[in-house]
């Protein structure tokens, strides 16, 4: 006998928003009754459990007491009489475990596009176990184009140039000497391939956190009447405060953030359509320019910047640059930058603190995302499925966990020879 998924998850939605009747109360916990143990069905209710659990949930007493008549009904000698608390036994599922916070349905990452989701083996558990997601680690290119794998090196002293030492401390570099009077820095880029995140401490102090496939140039000392540096990818930076000195970031020689110290993301990977600063603490300002001069040649050849019309951000804005003409319609203001307000900062900062945020991400934005963290190859079929996510999953999950849970959630996908991925049509 087929299993009724579509009712039991529109029942679901209905007890937990106190919409439902009598009748279909009862009906709801007959069905699920009814469901094998092993069935994934029961993988996504725990998920979603595991998502109250965590604090997600709009009314954490309502929709506890349903859960616990849920799993009670489905396996009544697996749990202890529930007192206050509700504390009970539960098993541990991979993908609930995993990390799914799912939010808005309450059940499964859902779609608006899609309205139901195949329930087949999936696919993911033939990946390689050998993908693996990324970990710490960079390439350290010196300014004589030395270039230092960081991924094994122990602590201790990396390097000297021009009488800075370069230091290696728990998984991060730093530098520890100032420049001479009238001397030249050299200047050195860390680079993430994909696959790969580094934290950095420049000579001022500023904390550089880079994300996969990212780089950042900097000098030894900063000399001269600003501090400048360049990247590209995407970096959050804690700027060191220095009054006498303004901090510069040349971001793809697309834009220039300005500041003095503040703490601020910046996502600029040039396979994507915009570039985006966001502003967490204190304040900057942003610029477009046509400046492609080199910041790291020598002190007497950097010309000045000539900004454009800058736009001022404060903390829980974003400011940006897009090549999408859909998204250019929406600016306002003549600096040619498109002002963003009340950005949710912990889904921008997901990356940093471990995880991905697919929350109202496109399919093909969220499979970006998995290849520069798995290092894979993504192509698709026919046209990129038109899903929308939402959900949270942690960075150190496999590559098969991570497609298992997109597949719950409708992405469709073969795995060839390699690291290479189909993704296919709905």
């Amino acid at each position: 006998m087929s299993v009724p998924r579509q009712e039991i998850q529109e029942l679901f939605k209905k007890l937990v928003s106190n919409e439902s009747t009598e009748q279909e109360t009862e009906t709801f916990f007959q069905l699920v009754k009814d469901l094998p143990e092993d069935d994934v069905l029961i993988e996504q209710l725990d998920a979603w459990w595991d998502s109250v659990d965590a604090g997600k949930s709009r009314d954490l007493v309502q929709e506890r007491r349903i859960w616990q008549q849920v799993r009670e009904k489905m396996n009544p000698e697996e749990y202890l009489p529930a007192p206050v608390h509700l504390i009970y036994r539960r098993r541990t599922w991979n993908i609930a475990a995993a990390v799914l916070i799912l939010v808005a349905a309450g059940i499964f990452l859902w779609t608006q596009r899609r309205p139901s989701v195949d329930y087949r083996q999936p696919y993911a558990q033939s990946l390689d176990a050998d993908i693996q997601p990324g970990t710490d680690g960079a390439v350290l290119t010196l300014a004589d184009g030395r270039k230092i794998l960081l991924d094994s090196l122990k602590d201790g002293l990396v390097a000297s140039q021009l009488g800075a030492d370069i230091t290696l401390q728990d998984g991060r570099i730093a530098y520890n000497a100032a420049g001479s009077k009238g001397a030249q820095p050299a200047w050195n880029t860390i680079t993430t391939p994909r696959g790969r995140q580094f934290k950095v401490m420049l000579p001022d102090g500023t904390q550089v956190w880079l994300n996969a496939a990212s780089s950042i140039t900097y000098p030894t000392f900063f000399a001269g009447a600003e501090r400048r540096v360049e990247v590209t990818g995407e970096v959050y930076m804690d700027v060191a405060k220095d009054a006498r000195k303004k901090f510069k970031v040349k971001v793809n020689n697309q834009a220039v953030v300005e500041v003095t110290g503040t703490e601020f993301n910046v996502k600029a990977y040039t396979d994507e359509a915009t570039m985006a600063t966001t502003l967490v603490e204190g304040a900057v300002k942003l610029y477009k320019t046509t400046d492609t001069s080199c910041w790291h040649c020598p002190q007497s050849v950097i010309s000045e910047v000539k900004p454009e019309k800058a736009v001022s951000l404060v903390p829980g804005q974003q400011g940006v640059i897009t090549d999408n003409a859909q998204d250019q319609t929406k600016n306002k203001n003549s600096s040619g930058i498109l002002v963003l307000n009340d950005i949710d900062k912990d889904k921008v900062l997901a990356w940093k603190n471990g995880f991905f945020n697919f929350t109202g991400m496109s399919s093909r934005d969220a499979m970006n995302q998995l290849v520069r963290w798995y290092n894979i190859e993504v192509v698709y079929e026919k046209a990129v499925p038109e899903i929308e996510f939402f959900g949270d999953l942690r960075r150190d999950m496999s590559l098969a966990d991570v497609l298992t849970a997109l597949e719950v959630a409708g992405v469709q996908f073969k795995v060839t020879s390699g690291r290479k991925i189909v993704v296919l049509p709905q």
